[in-house]
């Protein structure tokens, strides 16, 4: 027995008093989404996302995982689901994401999430959303390269190892995206005269 040991006892306690008391509410979708609650369910995912009662809570989240993605504090609990939630969780998020990505990424809470899917999924789920969104239209890649949100997703393929930024160059240098994107701001503000990326250094 210790202090430090019956700290982190009590912690866990409250921890799951709270996860008990979220999902008896009824109404768990709208506390992941308001500016507050989605601020409970993140510190719960760090200090408690392999707990059982966790596990259960946000497996009842990812329910509603549509509205989470497009919605400005919902997006955050899919954010940190990628980052601490259980492996099957994580996985459910990028099936989700690589479904479709273009959707997400078009959408500026979505494209939030697709930027953390891009910095902390696995090298196999990196490789197969950055495919996905170099296979989308033109006039996508032009919406893609038009927003702030969409060119934070541009600048990390462009981080990505080879063939990845090759190929975003490539894309995202069509001359119907070029003469699109150059003539806006977000789009000056990552793409060079040329209308190719300039260095995500």
């Amino acid at each position: 027995y210790s202090r430090h040991a019956n700290y982190v006892l009590q912690q866990i306690i409250k921890a799951q008093f709270i996860v008990e008391e979220i999902a008896n509410s009824g109404n768990v979708s709208s506390i992941s989404c308001h500016e507050y609650g989605c601020r409970i369910i993140c510190r719960l995912l760090e200090s408690s996302g392999g707990f059982p009662g966790t596990v259960r809570l946000v497996d009842t989240i990812l329910q509603d995982i549509d509205t989470h993605l497009t919605l400005t504090y919902g997006h955050y609990v899919i954010q940190s689901i990628l980052e601490h939630g259980a492996q099957h969780q994580r996985d459910y998020v990028m099936s989700k994401l690589q479904a479709d990505v273009m959707r997400y990424a078009s959408n500026r809470s979505g494209a939030h999430v697709v930027q953390k899917a891009l910095a902390s999924g696995s090298d196999d789920d990196q490789q197969a959303l950055a495919n996905r969104l170099l296979t989308c239209t033109t006039e996508e890649s032009i919406l893609l390269a038009s927003s702030q949100a969409g060119l934070g997703i541009v600048r990390l393929l462009m981080k990505m190892e080879e063939p990845i930024p090759q190929r975003t160059l490539e894309h995202f240098g069509l001359d119907a995206v070029q003469s699109k994107v150059l003539k806006g701001k977000q789009g000056r503000s990552s793409f060079g005269r040329q209308g190719r990326p300039r260095s995500c250094s």
